[in-house]
Order: C-alpha cells, then sequence, then structure tokens
C-alpha cells in the first residue's frame, strides 16, 4: 500500500492554507491558519476540488464566499501531508480529534 503523497502544486497551496512557513514556537514550527480563498473556476480552485475529493480539504460556507470566491480549509489529513518533519498543527485549529472520530 503507497503512502498518499501531495503533488508539488498541492503542497505549495497546502502550505499557504497553512501560513507556513511560519517562525518556530519553541523547538518546531507551527501552522498559522487554515483557510485559503480562491477565485471559482480558476485552477488553485479546481486543485482543491480534487484535494476535497481525496479528503484532503473542504469547502467552507464563509461570509467571505461569493458568486465568485470559495474558501476551503485542509482536514487534518491534508494538512499532515503538507508538514515537513520540524512542522506542527496549531491545536487551535486542529483540535484533537476524539475517540470516535479515531475509531474505524
Amino acid at each position: 500500500m503507497t503512502t498518499p503523497t501531495l503533488s508539488p502544486r498541492q503542497r505549495h497551496h497546502a502550505r499557504h492554507a497553512l501560513g507556513l512557513p511560519n517562525p518556530p514556537k519553541g523547538d518546531r514550527a507551527r501552522t498559522c491558519r487554515n483557510r485559503v480563498e480562491t477565485i471559482r473556476g480558476t485552477a488553485p480552485d479546481e486543485m482543491l476540488q480534487a484535494m476535497a475529493d481525496l479528503g484532503w480539504a473542504e469547502l467552507v460556507p464563509s461570509r467571505f464566499a461569493t458568486a465568485s470566491f470559495h474558501v476551503w480549509r485542509l482536514t487534518r489529513a491534508g494538512a499532515l501531508l503538507a508538514l515537513a518533519d520540524d512542522e506542527t498543527l496549531d491545536p487551535e485549529d486542529f483540535p484533537q480529534p476524539t475517540t470516535e472520530e479515531t475509531t474505524p
């Protein structure tokens, strides 16, 4: 079984959504947000839709979403794929999963 990976383009947009690179807090760098806006129908928008189809991103209802814009966020699975070895997720944007979320 192969480990899922992001394409270079997906990783670039995922890291942007997470606010990376970000200066370290303590010994590890940490994400500082989880949001990216795209113009509907553009290449980044279509790429994030493809990531959503894989469970790595999701469309977010937002007051910033309009007829022209989408607002996306990464799922925990998508965010983890975007991290470098010395980076971690901000628990404010990615709280620890509950037992129900981790039990098959």
